[in-house]
């Protein structure tokens, strides 16, 4: 079915500096890389161990610190119990405050507590002294809840709130001194937990360093790998990428085992089969079309001898005549679509673009009384097959006249641009439906409007073989009871078959 649109309509068609026939649905390189299978699986191994490694740094700072929490009350226990061991050892028995006081001296000249740790020791309610002298602001005597702490009666731990110094907060452990079942004193063990918590969190810190560098050579490491692991699917789309109706010889190479080299072995399996059943198809139609051309040769001939005494048997045998002659066009152009698939389809030579275009202008009006309009030609010489091309524009110039009136205009055109040499045809005709714009390029298709239509079905694919075979295409710009352009577009820099 043809038609005709507005030369504005005509040159919205794609144009980039080298066009390329349509892309097949398992061409996704044009994607880019974030549409790789393997970027899809990086990312989701990213997400997954960055959400890990994400939650388990609070759990590491909150394991790490409570680790600190109980060595410190464990070291803060052991210093206690060395005091009153020391205390029940002692060679002068304490029986008095006044023993104590000189026992607590002399043990505070020989022992020294882990850093950050303090002894300070009470006696009848007063602050004596401490063990290390020097004590942080938080633990000095105007700062420590003495009255309290003296009335505790056993063992108590717990923690002081620093408000005067940058130490944090204080770890503390009391237990009384007793002497003759009578307390006559406190020991106190104090810990300031700032320095232990900033190794604390020097530690999580180193974590989250080491974290980082150990998740980015994991993912480094994964890309590589899930590269390796999806060669045989790259593989696959490579070969499924260079399959054609011309080519059905590819295959994977297939080695070892598990589900990818099933997959290949399947493929392979899937390819010779589709290329036995094409090469049948081609066979069988090329064997039948020449098959075919003997019969109706002979009986044409005939016919033609016959001699016929009525009108009636006139008729009769001129019909007969038609019919053939349809039925030898239809066998010819079969011929050609199997002949299209060869390597030695093309006689390839340089076209000087302005002059074929003329030359074309010149054989399309004799194909019917149309408004006839030579639109434009371009300037370029490019390799092609003269008659092939000029056979595909005929068939377009016929297309058109068949979807025409008397009144309706088709113009001839071409043009140089891009590196694309394009030859259209555009007529003022109905139009071609939105639904069949894609059926019409298949073999024996046509039109949904067939009114005025009685061809085989095989002029637009037989155009479309012979674009293909220069390694161009078919563009279709259409509106419905406006009419249409339909395009070869043929890359000036196309290889030439012989």
């Amino acid at each position: 079915m043809m038609g005709a649109i507005h030369a504005s309509t005509f040159m919205v068609l794609p144009k980039s500096p080298r066009p390329q026939r349509p892309q097949s649905p398992l061409d996704l390189s044009h994607r880019g890389i974030l549409w790789e299978a393997r970027t899809k699986i990086l990312l989701v191994f990213a997400i997954l161990i960055l959400l890990f490694v994400g939650s388990s740094i609070p759990v590491f700072r909150q394991i790490t610190l409570r680790r600190v929490d109980e060595r410190v009350r464990k070291d803060l226990k052991d210093d206690l119990e060395f005091f009153f061991e020391s205390l029940e050892n002692s060679r002068r028995p304490v029986q008095t405050a006044d023993d104590l006081i000189a026992f607590i001296d002399d043990f505070a000249e020989n022992f020294l507590p882990e850093d950050d740790n303090y002894l300070v020791f009470l006696v009848n309610g007063q602050y004596l002294r401490s063990d290390p002298e020097t004590l942080p602001a938080a633990l000095e005597p105007s700062q420590l809840p003495i009255a309290e702490w003296t009335q505790i009666k056993t063992a108590t731990q717990g923690t002081l709130e620093n408000s005067v110094g940058d130490e944090g907060e204080i770890l503390f452990l009391i237990k009384p001194i007793q002497t003759n079942d009578v307390i006559v004193g406190t020991a106190i063990a104090a810990h300031t937990v700032a320095g232990e918590q900033e190794e604390a969190l020097e530690a999580v810190s180193i974590f989250i360093y080491m974290s980082i560098g150990t998740v980015s050579v994991a993912l480094l490491l994964a890309w590589v790998a899930t590269g390796q692991v999806l060669r045989p699917i790259q593989t696959l789309t490579r070969t499924a990428r260079n399959i054609s109706e011309t080519d059905l010889s590819q295959r994977l190479p297939v080695g070892g085992g598990g589900e990818m080299a099933e997959l290949g072995r399947t493929f392979n399996s899937m390819m010779s089969r589709l290329q036995t059943a094409f090469e049948i198809q081609r066979k069988f139609i090329r064997d039948m079309s020449h098959e075919l051309r003997t019969p109706i040769t002979i009986v044409r001939g005939h016919l033609e001898l016959m001699e016929t005494s009525t009108e009636e048997q006139d008729e009769t045998v001129e019909l007969s005549i038609d019919e053939l002659d349809r039925m030898s066009r239809f066998v010819n152009d079969l011929i050609l679509l199997a002949r299209s698939e060869m390597p030695n389809f093309l006689d390839v030579a340089p076209i000087e673009l302005a002059s074929f275009t003329d030359e074309l202008f010149i054989k399309a009006k004799v194909f019917g009384d149309r408004k006839w309009v030579l639109e434009k030609h371009g300037d370029a010489t490019f390799n092609g097959d003269r008659q092939r091309l000029t056979g595909a524009v005929m068939n377009l110039v016929e297309n058109a006249v068949r979807h025409t009136q008397i009144v309706d205009e088709i113009t001839i055109g071409s043009s140089a641009r891009d590196g694309v040499v394009r030859l259209w045809v555009r007529d003022t005709g109905d139009g071609v439906p939105q639904g069949d714009r894609e059926r019409i390029f298949q073999r024996f298709e046509r039109g949904s409007n067939t009114v005025r239509s009685s061809g085989s079905g095989l002029g637009l694919s037989i155009v479309k073989a012979k674009a293909k075979a220069h390694g161009g295409w078919i563009e279709l710009a259409s509106q419905e009871g406006k009419g249409s352009t339909f395009t070869i577009a043929i890359p000036m820099n196309n290889a030439e078959r012989t």
